[in-house]
């Protein structure tokens, strides 16, 4: 279904007020380096500008030797290294694709929470509503500045999108959809927040053919059809997951003890 004018309108709107939002409350005021900002300064704006630093110099940054007695780059899930929205820190200044980055996922969680809150069944102002306090209120904001986080759960109500489509029958297109969102969480690396949003869409596929009384046949084609979309992220996020778990095993502490 193509978005009307009226949904372009709501569309523009808020990724207006997700801008304004961003420019008073996180961009002005997190200038300063302090206890919520410190990761920022300290940790992911070095590591971007030495990571894609090194590879526009020509050079794959497979090693740094500036952490601990040296540790593999690309191994080190926070860089999110293979995440496609990364590609800014290519194209611009590592601080001005900093917070373009986080701008446009916070914009992302607005615009698709809209969207899911049509295809539930909200008129145009709640779902408005509903995008807004995802976006700017609550967890979402603290999260500009643990950017692999963020990038992570942004893709939350997108996912619920592909989730409903699959309820509703829409097969190859929903599948291929949430496939892609559960990828591009995985890639952005923070994994425990990609299973946490799997635990979410999980429940949201239960209660949707709960409410819309879905046979059983319904049931396992919906469940089959979500768990080849778990395979299907991961197999996308592997590039990166394979290289972050063979690391993780040889830590002080190995994964190798959890269930």
């Amino acid at each position: 279904m193509k978005p009307g004018p009226s949904q372009w309108i709501v569309g523009i709107g808020l990724v207006t007020a997700v801008a304004l939002f961003w420019v008073f409350r996180i961009w002005l005021p997190g200038t300063e380096v302090g206890l919520l900002t410190s990761d920022v300064f300290l940790y992911y704006l070095p590591i971007y500008e030495t990571l894609y630093g090194t590879l526009l110099e020509g050079e794959l940054p497979l090693w740094n030797p500036w952490q601990l007695c040296g540790i593999p780059r690309l191994a080190s899930l926070q860089a999110g290294f293979f995440y496609p929205v990364h590609v800014l820190y290519l194209l611009l200044p590592v601080k001005l694709a900093f917070g373009l980055s986080g701008l446009l996922h916070l914009a992302l969680v607005a615009v698709s929470m809209a969207a899911l809150g049509r295809r539930l069944g909200l008129v145009t102002a709640a779902a408005a509503a509903a995008a807004l306090v995802l976006a700017i209120r609550g967890r979402y904001p603290g999260m500009v500045f643990f950017p692999n986080m963020l990038e992570a759960a942004a893709w939350l109500p997108l996912g619920g999108v592909a989730v409903l489509a699959l309820v509703r029958g829409a097969g190859r297109r929903a599948l291929g959809l949430l496939s892609a969102c559960i990828g591009m969480s995985l890639l952005a690396g923070y994994p425990q927040v990609s299973v946490y949003l799997v635990y979410g869409w999980g429940a949201l596929l239960a209660a949707l053919l709960l409410a819309e009384r879905k046979r059983a046949a319904d049931w396992l084609r919906c469940s089959g059809l979500f768990g080849l979309a778990i395979a299907l992220g991961a197999s996308l996020a592997a590039v990166q997951l394979l290289p972050g778990w063979e690391l993780s095993a040889e830590g002080t502490r190995s994964p190798g003890s959890l269930t």
